[in-house]
């Protein structure tokens, strides 16, 4: 009877375990095609040209994305860095104060924001900032990409608060220290490897969005350094080249999406060494 049990449960742990490797494996196929395609199709583009130069005019070859480029590390780091403390402070709200209205608000908005498609989201500031200001400019862009960097890190803000065990807060507020104080030199402290974490995960997020740009940042054909004027980012270039019947354009729409799956994948690697770290 143990025998025939012991059978029983290694057959199942054999099952249970393919199963896990082969779902792992279909999850990683999709991956591995879009790399090898990107690297076929991109690399021979991925000169050092391509990071130094403006593109070429159509049906000349050479050239390069650096404008693109630049324009995407230069309005994700201005996303970032106007939305993480929004976010920050939102997931605070939400999570200590749950049962004041403002923070039920905050979470009913952030559930339907974090709902709303992109491309609607670059709508509404085309009609509320582009249309306002009389044209498309990199703040619209940022505007954009900030209401879709502040409820995926809002949201995620607060459950990495909601896993703080309540008796560290008592602990701090029993030392005789402030609820002020207790949230930000004991809870912030913390918690702030998972901030980071959620922090780098958003810009992964957000540094692929095209939809939204098209309606805000738009694009442009040089190096754009102001606020106020369109700037072109790799996501809105990869989408205009390869509509393009012009090779030397779409061998550098693919070698753009290899730099942004590059960007991804370095994402991703920080993610975990930060996570091995703090």
């Amino acid at each position: 009877m143990m025998l025939n049990t012991f059978r029983v449960r290694k057959t199942k742990n054999i099952v249970a375990i393919t199963l896990m490797g082969v779902t792992a494996t279909l999850a990683c196929i999709p991956i591995f095609l879009i790399l090898f395609k990107c690297l076929e199709l991109g690399l021979p583009a991925m000169t050092l040209q391509f990071f130094t130069e403006l593109p070429k005019p159509a049906g000349e070859s050479g050239g390069g994305l650096a404008h693109s480029i630049l324009g995407t590390l230069t309005i994700v780091t201005l996303t970032t860095i106007a939305s993480v403390p929004v976010a920050v402070i939102l997931g605070l709200l939400t999570s200590e104060f749950p049962k004041r209205k403002t923070a039920r608000l905050a979470s009913l908005s952030l559930d339907v924001l974090s709902a709303i498609p992109s491309i609607l989201i670059g709508v509404f500031i085309y009609e509320f900032a582009v249309v306002a200001m009389g044209g498309f400019s990199m703040l619209a862009g940022v505007a954009a990409l900030a209401l879709i960097f502040i409820p995926i890190m809002a949201k995620s803000s607060h459950e990495i608060f909601s896993l703080v065990p309540r008796e560290i807060r008592e602990s701090g507020m029993a030392l005789g220290l402030s609820r002020s104080r207790v949230l930000v030199s004991i809870l912030l402290i913390g918690v702030r490897g998972g901030l980071l974490r959620s922090a780098l995960l958003c810009i992964a997020r957000v540094s692929g969005e095209s939809a939204p740009l098209l309606f805000t940042a738009l694009n442009a054909n040089y190096f754009g350094t102001s606020l106020f004027r369109p700037v072109s980012t790799l996501p809105v270039q990869i989408y205009t080249f390869a509509q393009t019947p012009f090779p030397a354009w779409q061998e550098a729409a693919w070698a753009g999406a290899l730099v942004l799956i590059g960007i991804s994948l370095s994402i991703q690697v920080m993610v975990r060494v930060v996570g091995s770290k703090v």
